[in-house]
């Protein structure tokens, strides 16, 4: 097998199954009634849980003297731009997590659609 060809080398797609868990100490009752956890988020904490813990605080309170001093009235149309680049970005994991239904993230996908080496490369990148 030629180097490139190895580098390259991919295992197939397979979709994720998992089989019914059974351990034989279960009744069918306990089996078939379902504990439902109350819902007490809504979008907008979410949507700061995850801002917070990918972007950190610095970024916000800095951004603002950095704009008055440099950039002016455009910065709000950098933070458009940069917020509609994260948008298709997020879009994209989302399409890639359902249809490539593995942990891994960026080394998942990559391995999948394009190997090995360029797998563990977009992993450590």
């Amino acid at each position: 097998m030629s180097a490139l060809r190895l580098a390259l080398w991919r295992k197939p797609l397979r979709p994720a199954s998992l089989p019914p868990h059974d351990n034989g100490t279960t009744t069918t009752a306990a089996a078939t009634t379902a504990v439902e956890m109350r819902r007490t988020l809504g979008l907008f904490d979410l949507l700061m849980v995850g801002i917070g813990g990918t972007v950190g605080s610095g970024v916000f309170a800095i951004a603002g003297l950095i704009a008055s001093r440099y950039a002016g009235p455009a910065a709000t149309l950098s933070w458009l731009l940069a917020g509609l680049g994260c948008l298709l970005s997020g879009l994209s994991f989302m399409e890639l997590a359902c249809l490539i239904p593995s942990s891994g993230s960026t080394y998942a996908y990559a391995y999948h659609a394009l190997g090995e080496l360029p797998a563990l490369l977009a992993g450590f990148l």
